[in-house]
C-alpha cells in the first residue's frame, strides 16, 4: 500500500515564517503538500536558530499558548486537585514551553520536553 499525501489548503499561517514552509511543505499552487520526513526537523534546527519564532517574548500566539496551558495545569493542581507528578512535554523543540511552564507552575513538578531533532534537543540542552 502506497504512502498517502497530506495536503492542506493555502492559508497565511505560514507567510510570517517562510524560512520553515520549505521544509515541511512543498507548494502546489492552491495547496500545500506535507513533505517533511524523520530528517526535515533536523535539518531545520540545523539552519534556522528559532524557526518556530518561539524565543520572540512578544509573540502573542506563543504567549497566549503558553499562558494558557500555564493556567489550566494550575487549575487542574490547585482547584480539582490533581495529583500530576510529571509532565512530558512532546514536540518541544528548543524548549521554551518546557522551561516556560518550568518557571510557572505553582507546585514541584518534573517537566521534561522531548522533540524528534537530535538538534533541537541539544539546543535546548546548552
Amino acid at each position: 500500500m502506497g504512502k498517502k499525501k497530506l495536503s492542506i489548503e493555502k492559508t497565511n499561517i505560514y507567510s510570517e515564517r517562510t524560512s520553515t514552509k520549505n521544509y515541511i511543505f512543498k507548494d502546489k499552487g492552491d495547496v500545500l503538500e506535507y513533505i517533511a520526513t524523520e530528517k526535515t526537523f533536523d535539518e531545520i534546527y540545523k539552519n534556522i536558530d528559532d524557526p518556530w519564532d518561539q524565543c520572540n517574548e512578544s509573540d502573542k500566539v506563543y504567549l497566549n499558548q503558553r499562558n494558557n496551558l500555564n493556567d489550566v495545569i494550575n487549575l487542574m493542581i490547585n482547584k480539582f486537585d490533581f495529583k500530576i507528578p510529571k509532565i512530558l512535554e512532546t514536540g518541544s523543540g528548543t524548549g521554551y514551553t518546557t522551561n516556560f511552564l518550568k518557571e510557572n507552575i505553582n507546585t514541584k513538578i518534573e517537566i521534561t520536553g522531548s522533540d524528534i531533532s537530535k538538534t533541537a534537543v541539544q539546543k535546548a540542552i546548552n
